[in-house]
């Protein structure tokens, strides 16, 4: 799901065991109609590894290494980037402030309204409403936190 909402090419990095952690075995679906969406994908035995997986997917290299070695699988992360690059597709869509970013994210990622007193702080994740230099490694690293916090946001979760 975050690869579509992403339009995201897959990587070389190989997604059957993370999506295993997840609950979804590729090759193991529970029916033939695949398995359930929406709160059935949600529980309590698999909420932190969805925040995990969706965080070093988007997120930070740290985020990337922490969740792969709580895989046991560090290599698999050797090289990987975010799936993507948040500077250069907000260039590209023209948007140039915090909360156009945020919005503009949450468009993408969200199917159902972010609450705004959580827009408010995914705002001040990257700094506080106003321009973004998209330049600044500083700036990439606080869309990273930002989209980290968007994936493990409740409206996210119900993707």
């Amino acid at each position: 799901g975050l690869h579509r909402a992403l339009e995201a090419a897959p990587g070389p990095t190989p997604l059957a065991p993370w999506t295993r952690t997840l609950g979804q075995d590729l090759f193991d679906p529970p029916s033939v109609k695949g398995w359930d969406g929406g709160e059935a994908w949600i529980s309590t035995s698999l909420l932190l590894s969805r925040y995990s997986a969706a965080a070093a997917l988007v997120g930070s290299a740290e985020a990337r290494r922490t969740f792969a070695a709580a895989l046991g699988r560090a290599r698999s992360v050797q090289g990987m980037g975010a799936l993507v690059d948040a500077p250069a597709e907000l260039r590209a869509w023209r948007v140039h402030d915090a909360q156009g970013a945020v919005r503009h994210y949450a468009q993408r990622l969200l199917v159902v309204p972010l609450d705004p007193a959580r827009l408010d702080g995914l705002v001040a994740a990257l700094g506080g409403p106003g321009a973004l230099d998209l330049q600044a490694a500083a700036t990439r690293e606080r869309l990273g936190t930002m989209l980290e916090l968007l994936v493990a946001s409740p409206e996210f979760q119900l993707r």
